[in-house]
């Protein structure tokens, strides 16, 4: 399925849905306890290797620089960081993995205190402890410029939209160290969803004594230490990756020996290459092998349950097209013609503006659907068509018009032409302005966005809290992200009350550590967003298949993936691991009960280079 997507900066605006389980996944834990951490992992009946079929290679192996799914693929497998997101878990529940627990913060939740883990060495030996963690930290605030003393020969580190707030105020201040194991962090603001950021690849923990506290570790003679699962052996950029579990892996060694990331940049070509046998797994196959994969006796193909992290979404322009104007075009709209037929059914409704994978997502609300009485009768509260009692009346009538953005591609036009189509209905004229060139795009998104008026983007996560999306799209302190301009109900309803402002709510948000009260929060937020004030019109969120060959046994599904315009699927790190549960049984495979979540991450590529030489909007510590 041919998707467009936006996300803070990097370089092709695509969504590439990560595919992320962190490896030996599939275990119990205790908050404060090292000992019975116990992990299964898939293997195949006659081998311990495993073969992944994959897109690409990394664009970067330094976690401190890494935003794309193929770099977080390969960091993955050597690095970790504090916490991690436990993909056996359906809430997908963020746990500690180098934290031995979660954080202690601070009554003004202004700054935490996050106990490490002992006994615990990097690849080369040196010990993790909090000066490890705060030297990483230091790295990570020099790429980000915090300081502004980067010099201008290093670009800042590509994640860095992850590390600030909309307003452009870093997240975090600075570290501490507090004692050998214990390490303080304090903060700008609030920010409870601190768990999350450092389950971010980029917070990841490189070894300080093998890794360059100044530059870039970079390809092709770079090499990183972690404490993770796996080294990696031999890299190809074109064609493989080879990797070997790590012996003296402190949650112990993998039973599968050897990884190979097998690179097909064709999907077609990776397709056959299951057929062929000579990969083990691939994600996210191309639709015409869906049938083939299906009928035959070799493979196994999946159709997952749907635990969206990305939202794909008709923006409308919150100043140029009113509240009301708004529930119009949204109860305009036959959502259902674009997963079935559009989409051909690789994709489901999406219901909020949390997608369904992230803590805290409601989809139990009333989100609009296709009703062109409820749309018609709200026109005529407006003056339009008071008169009017025939479907005629309505197709003929012509009150006003609005433009569609786009990027000119197949599923993009024929949902601008459902558009023209749906909206002809109620008398709207919907004009083409789709674009073929996504600099042109980016431009009006970014800087021309009052020449917007309806507009189709995506958005996707790169960890487990809804601050991914309602921060940093629906903030208006957010004059990159919240394109399509939204207050939030900010002076709009009268009389006015802070309760139903969902400017402050999400501040709220942020300020409580409590599960239960942040889950509350959340609800009011997108209901108000739903049901109130329809700043989008809500389409769809992509599914994912995994295909995979018979003789892998044990495979519990909790997968996530990457796609791109192309249809092409990214395997997002640690896939290999996948909270995969070796049950032999006689050769034959086994398959628990899966939990499949999508991890979202879209990674926006192309605004990299315009951020790189514009105004930094980063302070100083």
């Amino acid at each position: 399925m041919n998707i467009i997507s936006k996300k803070k900066f990097v370089f092709f605006l695509f969504i590439f849905l990560s595919l992320s389980t962190v490896l030996f996944q599939n275990y119990t834990i205790n908050n404060t306890s090292t000992s019975n951490i116990k992990h299964k992992l898939l293997k195949t009946s006659q081998s311990d290797t495993l073969v992944i079929g994959t897109k690409a290679g990394p664009f970067t192996i330094d976690p401190h620089d890494a935003y794309d799914p193929y770099s977080f693929n390969y960091i993955e497998q050597i690095c970790e960081g504090l916490y991690a997101c436990n993909y056996s878990d359906p809430s997908n529940k963020i746990i500690p993995r180098l934290a031995l627990d979660y954080p202690l913060w601070a009554p003004d939740k202004l700054s935490c205190i996050i106990p490490i883990r002992q006994n615990i060495t990097f690849h080369d030996g040196a010990p993790l402890n909090a000066t490890a963690v705060y030297w990483n930290f230091e790295r990570l605030a020099y790429f980000l410029n915090v300081s502004g003393n980067l010099p201008g020969y290093l670009h800042k580190a590509q994640a860095n939209p992850e590390y600030f707030w909309p307003d452009g105020t870093p997240i975090i201040n600075r570290t501490e160290v507090v004692g050998l194991y214990n390490i303080r962090f304090i903060l700008n603001k609030p920010f409870t969803a601190l768990e999350g950021l450092l389950s971010f690849v980029g917070s990841f923990i490189l070894s300080p004594k093998s890794s360059p506290p100044t530059d870039y570790i970079i390809l092709p003679d770079g090499i990183i230490i972690g404490t993770g699962p796996f080294t990696c052996d031999n890299f190809s950029s074109n064609t493989e990756i080879l990797f070997h579990a790590y012996e003296n892996y402190w949650r112990s060694s993998s039973n599968i020996n050897t990884i190979i990331y097998s690179i097909y940049s064709n999907n077609i070509e990776r397709c056959q290459a299951l057929l062929d046998g000579d990969i083990d797994f691939l994600m996210n196959p191309h639709e015409s092998f869906i049938d083939a994969f299906n009928n035959s006796q070799e493979i196994t193909l999946i159709e997952p349950e749907t635990r969206s992290w990305v939202i794909f979404y008709i923006a409308m322009n919150n100043l140029l097209i009113d509240r009301t104007l708004r529930e119009v075009i949204s109860y305009s709209v036959d959502y259902n013609y674009i997963t079935s037929n559009i989409l051909n059914k690789l994709a489901d409704r999406l219901r909020s503006p949390i997608p369904s994978g992230l803590i805290y997502s409601n989809y139990s609300l009333n989100v609009p659907i296709l009703n062109f009485t409820h749309a018609r009768a709200v026109m005529q509260s407006l003056g339009y068509g008071t008169t009017f009692t025939t479907d005629e009346e309505w197709e003929t009538a012509n009150f006003f018009s609005l433009n569609i953005t786009y990027f000119n591609n197949s599923k993009y036009r024929a949902i601008f032409s459902l558009m023209k189509n749906n909206l002809s209905k109620i008398g709207i004229t919907i004009e083409d302005a789709g674009l073929s060139n996504w600099y042109d795009y980016m431009m009006k998104l970014f800087y021309n966005k009052n020449q917007l008026e309806l507009f189709i983007l995506g958005w996707g996560a790169f960890y487990n809290d809804p601050y991914q999306f309602i921060n940093f799209l629906f903030s208006n302190e957010s004059s990159y992200y919240n394109s399509f301009q939204y207050s939030g109900g900010f002076g709009d309803i009268i009389p006015y009350d802070t309760e139903y402002d969902v400017q402050l709510l999400m501040k709220d948000a942020l300020n409580e550590t409590d599960p239960l009260e942040r889950r509350n929060i959340y609800n009011k937020i997108q209901k108000l967003m739903i049901e109130r004030d329809f700043p989008l019109i809500w389409l769809f969120t992509p599914k994912v298949y995994v295909a995979y060959k018979n003789d892998l046994i044990g495979i519990e599904e909790n997968t996530f993936c990457s796609v791109n315009q192309n249809d092409e699927s990214s395997l997002k790190a640690d896939l290999f691991a996948l909270n995969w549960e070796a049950t032999p049984s006689d050769g034959e495979p086994s398959i628990s009960g899966y939990n499949v979540l999508f991890f979202s991450m879209i990674t926006l590529l192309f605004i990299f280079f315009i951020i790189r030489n514009t105004k930094t909007r980063f302070k100083d510590k």
